[in-house]
């Protein structure tokens, strides 16, 4: 028998559920869950469809299992926004039907009146059999160095550390009533390190999606909306989809098809179906939860819009989304995989671009980094955050880590364990973690590959590496008319005099003589821009390639291949 009502403590109103049952507080009752208890996961119109319902039960069952191991302890629940802990708390109550059950939120403790948030910690972690949910915990415990509600955070603390005195004083008989805590955090670097140590909320569960949660969730879903995605009953369209996804949560499921419900205005009108491809393209549009705060937001990159480069372009094509795309024959012909592709050359020839493209084809995430600002100057905080960016790579699936200067830090060892040298060590180990994760593609762009440790580019590496030239004619011409395209031009514009007159520019070079052209049409007050602009422009542009350069690069591609 349940009571439910709801107690105001010190201005932050909390839900008390009291729950009448036996004693001892058994957690071996198989414990049913519903998936839309969860608000960040909650599903709206159409909510009958019971065969839709037990499958999204089904997708989160496993964390219970997970949660009854570490029971009776206090523990703490963590993930990404919307993976599922308000769900897995609320799922927990029904494990402790003899206990009084208060919910709150960490912001609940939060005031402005000094004393007061301390108070109201005191009010709730007082008394005794209790099941204490706290969602979102690390609004107040966050690291004390740096958080404003230490204060707060150490009177949690000792609450805690309190109810083990009391059992060591007063043996297993008050051990069995003693209050239980569950928090729950987005990530655990972020909490204060004393709040997850031992007799603490020292028990951890982590709200993770694996691939077949994923496809189960996104197929009840589905169904829960009543869509029905031509072809997926097709195993290799099947794998398109889960590649689509890699990286979602449950939010991130319910919040595409919503979108598909919402866009497609006449999906009632063909009986819910929606073509195949058509559903691609919203799961395309689709960030993952995983990538919101840490991917680069850049504009969809297109082959076709880098300007000739047609060698280049399918040498990397072939490397790294060849094995996505046919993954099946790779693993059939015993095809190694590449893990990542070296991409050297003199600056300004599209290397970015070319890595921004290859993020688009592979329906993935891109993260951009510039090797130097890895560097810390603190001991191991470079190390950390290489790992933080593969972390981040690895749960989103799908996604395309960029290094640009990657000279800066996988450059060769000095000897001696220095910090470039335990930067490096901590580089491989992230690249050869990246074996079990084939949606991860490591690429890398330097102007010195000669600096390049050899570690790094062995077989199983990055062994992929591509020489990025400065554009010949023909791309020249190409990115011309692509950076024209679209505006307003005389007729007299020759893009293939131009192209000659560009010869030793590389492709950034390229694409200021044009702006430059733009610039000069409008200080003269010209409707279109003339040949006369383009020309001015091509002879001001300093070229920055010189022959030593072309010469040092031509002889390191012929070493290489």
């Amino acid at each position: 028998m349940k009571n439910h009502s709801t107690a105001t403590i010190g201005g932050g109103r909390v839900t008390l559920e009291v729950v009448g049952g036996l004693g001892g507080g058994s957690v071996g009752v198989k414990t049913a869950i519903k998936l839309c208890d969860d608000e960040s996961l909650a599903l709206e119109g159409g909510g009958n469809n019971k065969t839709a319902r037990k499958e999204l039960d089904r997708v989160v069952q496993w964390r219970l299992d997970e949660v009854r191991k570490i029971l009776p302890s206090s523990m703490m629940i963590h993930g990404l926004p919307g993976s599922g802990k308000t769900h897995l708390l609320s799922a927990c109550e029904s494990l402790f039907p003899d206990r009084r059950v208060v919910r709150c939120r960490g912001s609940d403790f939060v005031s402005q009146v000094v004393g007061e948030g301390e108070r109201r910690v005191r009010e709730v972690f007082g008394g005794e059999n209790k099941l204490i949910l706290i969602d979102d915990v690390g609004v107040v415990a966050a690291n004390r160095k740096n958080n404003e509600w230490g204060s707060i955070c150490s009177e949690i603390l000792s609450a805690i550390d309190g109810y083990e005195s009391e059992d060591a004083v007063e043996g297993a008989s008050r051990a069995d009533k003693r209050n239980i805590v569950i928090g729950t955090c987005v990530s655990l670097k972020d909490l204060d390190p004393a709040m997850t140590r031992a007799g603490r909320l020292s028990g951890l569960v982590e709200c993770k999606w694996g691939d077949a949660e994923r496809w189960e969730c996104l197929v009840a879903v589905l169904k829960e909306y009543g869509i029905t995605v031509e072809g997926m009953e097709k195993e290799e369209y099947r794998e398109h989809i889960r590649r689509g996804v890699a990286g979602w949560v449950g939010a991130d499921v319910v919040g595409a098809v919503k979108m598909v419900k919402r866009e497609e205005v006449d999906l009632e009108e063909r009986g819910g179906v929606i073509e195949g491809d058509r559903f691609m393209s919203y799961v395309k549009d689709t960030s993952p939860t995983t990538m919101r705060s840490e991917t680069v937001e850049v504009e969809k990159i297109s082959w076709d819009d880098i300007g000739g480069m047609s060698g280049v372009k399918t040498k990397i094509r072939r490397m790294v989304t060849g094995r996505v795309e046919n993954r099946a024959l790779y693993e059939k012909y015993g095809v190694r995989e590449t893990r990542g592709v070296l991409m050297y050359g003199p600056p300004g020839c599209s290397k970015t671009l070319i890595a921004k493209a290859l993020a688009t084809e592979c329906g993935g995430g891109f993260l951009l980094v510039k090797g130097p600002e890895v560097l810390g100057k603190y001991l191991g905080e470079s190390e950390n955050r290489i790992k933080e960016i593969f972390d981040i790579a690895r749960k989103a699936g799908n996604c395309v880590i960029f290094f640009d200067e990657f000279d800066s830090i996988a450059s060769r060892r000095a000897g001696g364990g220095g910090g470039t040298d335990r930067v490096l060590s901590q580089l491989l180990a992230e690249v050869d973690g990246c074996g079990t994760h084939p949606g991860v593609v490591v690429v890398g762009a330097t102007n010195r590959p000669d600096l390049i440790d050899e570690a790094m580019t062995r077989p199983g590496r990055i062994d992929g590496m591509v020489y990025v030239p400065p554009p010949d004619e023909e791309s020249r011409k190409c990115i011309l008319e692509l950076e024209m395209r679209g505006v307003p031009a005389e007729r007299n514009v020759n893009f293939d005099v131009l192209a000659k007159l560009t010869e030793g520019m590389s492709g950034a070079e390229v694409v200021g003589v044009v702006r430059e052209g733009k610039l000069r049409a409008i200080e003269v007050g010209r409707d279109a821009v003339g040949m006369q602009d383009l020309v001015r422009g091509a002879e001001e542009t300093q070229r920055a390639i010189t022959e030593d350069m072309l010469d040092f690069y031509g002889k390191f591609e012929s070493r290489e291949g």
